[in-house]
């Protein structure tokens, strides 16, 4: 019977393995055979030329937005290594590989039988839109990873029951998140939410 189990959970680790790795498979591939730049991404690059590292952090103007950091952090790179395509899509393609394992971390934690998180790790993992995220030159993979970290961190936070340096960790966190992905807005105003609920006397 042991022996069993250890078979079925080996077999499970496995098929997770290779799931896992079809991902990053697929999304490195098509980061590494990108070679061209989108109009919108076109758009972005060159607005992102006309100014220094510290206005990212301004508005960007040309019909164009991006989260501050994920915009200073671009301008570094292309500043060391060249406004290419690879490096402009290697923070996307980064997020993107990340992605794979907090999704599959959550349907780990919400997912009772293995089965359900095989399917949703494999559907995730081969999501055509999502994959596309990596390899363009937009926050979209970002706000992916930080929607998946936030699922993944906020529902365990009791913000009552945190010490002062950890109250002082999470708000800097919490102030930071937005400028790295702006619909992380909705996922902060749900932990507010979820601590009310929880605490409310």
């Amino acid at each position: 019977m042991i022996q069993k189990d250890l078979l079925k959970n080996y077999s499970y680790q496995i098929v997770i393995g290779l799931i896992l790795l079809l991902g990053f498979i697929v999304r490195t591939n098509l980061y590494w055979s990108s070679n061209a730049f989108e109009d919108d991404e076109c758009r972005l690059t060159i607005t992102m030329l006309d100014k220094n590292l510290w206005q990212m952090f301004l508005p960007l103007g040309d019909a164009q937005s991006a989260p501050p950091i994920f915009m200073f952090l671009s301008k570094i790179l292309a500043n060391l290594f060249g406004y290419k395509e690879r490096v402009l899509h290697f923070i996307p393609y980064v997020a993107s590989i990340a992605s794979l394992g907090f999704f599959y971390n959550i349907c780990k934690n919400y997912f009772s039988k293995k089965l359900t998180t095989i399917i949703a790790t494999f559907l995730f993992s081969i999501n055509l839109p999502i994959i596309s995220y990596a390899f363009t030159f937009k926050q979209y993979s970002l706000d992916v990873l930080i929607a998946l970290v936030c699922i993944n961190y906020f529902p365990k936070i009791d913000i009552k029951s945190l010490d002062i340096k950890k109250l002082i960790w999470l708000s800097v966190i919490l102030m930071i998140l937005p400028l790295i992905s702006l619909p992380s807005l909705f996922f902060i105003a749900g932990l507010f939410m979820l601590n009310l609920i929880k605490n409310y006397k």
